[in-house]
């Protein structure tokens, strides 16, 4: 698990493939967007959108995603 802290929020991504924004001073969950595929990255926030890496592995390739979701 990756965390990353944005002024009032934290961003986790999981081995899941989901990407969740808590509220930093309380705990509460903001949002949660479906990635699909293991994050296993640190989130990056820059311009109003949470950037993070996805990557889908199989026996013989790996594929790497770069994911880019908007802050509401």
């Amino acid at each position: 698990m990756h965390v990353f802290f944005f002024i009032k929020s934290r961003y986790v991504g999981s081995w899941e493939g989901r990407l969740h924004a808590v509220d930093a001073a309380t705990g509460a969950a903001q949002w949660t967007y479906l990635a699909g595929d293991d994050l296993d990255a640190s989130p990056a926030v820059a311009d109003g959108v949470v950037f993070v890496a996805a990557v889908a592995s199989t026996e013989t390739n790996e594929e790497t995603t770069l994911h880019a979701v908007e802050l509401p």
